[in-house]
């Protein structure tokens, strides 16, 4: 899966199933997470039952 939490400051993270970079959100809720991400070009992407998350380089090429 490509979101997680930052055990340490418990704000939910991306990272790209593209090229793995991540994204440190600050947001400690997904909906808001969300938002941010796609605020900076990130794109959520569904393959078959899976949520994808793409950075915005990688979302450019999918």
């Amino acid at each position: 899966m490509s979101t997680f939490t930052n055990q340490h400051t418990h704000t939910i993270n991306f990272q790209c199933d593209g090229c793995g970079t991540s994204l440190d959100t600050e947001k400690f809720t997904f909906d808001s997470a969300l938002d941010m991400a796609k605020a900076q070009g990130w794109r959520p992407v569904r393959d078959g039952d899976v949520w994808k998350h793409l950075c915005d380089d990688c979302e450019v090429i999918a």
